[in-house]
């Protein structure tokens, strides 16, 4: 089969990865990691704290938030809607 080339790769160039932090210990996070899991610059979207709180991260990877879809504020925090019933 012929494959024209497209700038765009086929495969995904980002994933979220849900981590235990080292840092802390009662804090899970959620990242992005590039396809060998490696952690990207400025990709901690946001974590889950001791006291179940959620914590969100100013100035996330821009480029690699839009490659995921993911929204994100003007402070580059990942932008969330409050769903009612």
């Amino acid at each position: 089969m012929i494959e024209i080339w497209n700038e765009t790769p086929k495969e995904p160039k980002y994933f979220l990865r849900f981590i235990k932090d080292k840092e802390w210990k009662d804090k899970v996070s959620i990242i992005i990691v590039d396809k060998n899991g490696v952690k990207v610059d400025a990709g901690t979207i946001l974590a889950f704290n001791e006291k179940g709180q959620i914590e969100l991260y100013a100035d996330v990877n821009n480029k690699a938030a839009s490659a995921l879809g993911l929204t994100l504020d003007k402070d580059g925090r990942i932008a969330l809607a409050f769903l009612t019933n």
